[in-house]
């Protein structure tokens, strides 16, 4: 966790305007991980995700993704979108914001979880299918400390709760613990130097 809000703006050439909104969590070994995954998935899931309808389909943003590495140590969950018109950015930012911080104490129906659950299920059972696949999960989930995690993880995906997703998104998710960036395109393009 961090010690309060910060906030980054990076002005350079570029096709798109973007904004980040990133929250310190936990490392993938956690028991919380698959908690913070299925929350993240609540809002970018195409099309039913809260901010895929606040924010692509209203137009406000040609896209939002939102995602946490799978690393040991503690990282960060992030929900990125980009912009297409500049006059949009601080919706899109203040959107973001008030979804991901309310996400802990709206109502989440069980089936947005089961939905979640059943596609990462799918994902982890194809890779496990593929012998290429199979040699690079168990690769990664040793990076976390033991090749076993692997199917601690699995489990665990298997006994996410909607109370979980709530417990972790209202722990994570508040903005003591958020860092926001902004990628502008200047209105005209500066010379290289």
């Amino acid at each position: 966790m961090q010690d309060g809000e910060r906030t980054v703006t990076l002005r350079r050439n570029g096709d798109i305007h973007a904004v980040a909104v990133a929250y310190h969590t936990i490392g993938a070994a956690s028991p919380d991980y698959p908690a913070v995954l299925a929350a993240l998935d609540l809002l970018d899931r195409e099309p039913s995700g809260r901010l895929y309808k606040k924010l692509v389909e209203t137009k406000l943003a040609a896209s939002v993704s939102a995602d946490q590495y799978r690393f040991r140590d503690p990282y960060l969950a992030m929900v990125t979108a980009e912009v297409r018109d500049a006059k949009n950015v601080d919706a899109v930012e203040k959107t973001m914001i008030a979804e991901l911080e309310k996400l802990g104490s709206s109502k989440i129906d069980d089936k947005e979880v089961e939905r979640w659950r059943a596609a990462a299920i799918k994902e982890l059972d194809l890779s496990l299918a593929d012998t290429q696949q199979l040699a690079i999960e168990l690769s990664e989930f040793a990076a976390l400390g033991d090749w076993r995690a692997l199917f601690a993880y699995r489990d665990r995906v298997n006994k996410v709760t909607t109370a979980d997703v709530a417990r972790v998104a209202k722990t994570y998710f508040k903005s003591s613990n958020r860092t926001s960036g902004r990628f502008i395109r200047p209105r005209t393009p500066t010379a290289p130097r």
